[in-house]
């Protein structure tokens, strides 16, 4: 029997019901007795099934939208090569409720700015020290090498 890791992301509105449907899914429950609490970041859960002899794994991402345009740097540079008209894009951020970034790996704008207002967004909405068990926690870590 083979394996087959599937990756799973669900995006859309606030209060759209994708965290109940994820409780639901891996848990089988229903939180509705628990205050709502928006999910910030990325909240992450996984399952193994077996489908048709196959084993996978889902794994399955809660996000909250954070809209990241990427290089910038092309953009700057050729006016012609924007793929999303900017305006269009906010427009459509305004809709889901997030925040705009256009970043460039090239030369690092907005990289820093994007993933501090993501972590401070987190702080800003946590209500206790406690974390829940499905937060996947992302942390800056040592860079190592290895030879042959």
């Amino acid at each position: 029997m083979s394996r087959v890791d599937l990756k799973i992301v669900l995006l859309g509105k606030e209060y759209g019901g994708k965290t109940s449907l994820v409780e639901r899914y891996l848990h089988d429950r229903f939180l509705g007795h628990v205050p709502y609490q928006s999910t910030i970041g990325a909240a992450f859960g996984g399952k193994k099934i077996q489908v048709n002899g196959k084993k996978l794994i889902l794994g399955i991402w809660n996000c909250k939208i954070y809209l990241c345009g990427t290089k910038k740097d092309i953009v700057d540079d050729e006016k012609n090569m924007r793929q999303v008209d900017y305006h269009m894009t906010t427009d459509f951020a305004d809709e889901i409720d997030a925040l705009v970034y256009e970043t460039s790996s090239k030369t690092g704008e907005n990289i820093s700015e994007l993933f501090l207002k993501i972590a401070s967004d987190f702080l800003a909405n946590s209500k206790s020290s406690e974390t829940p068990n499905n937060v996947l926690h992302l942390e800056e870590g040592k860079t190592t090498s290895k030879c042959c």
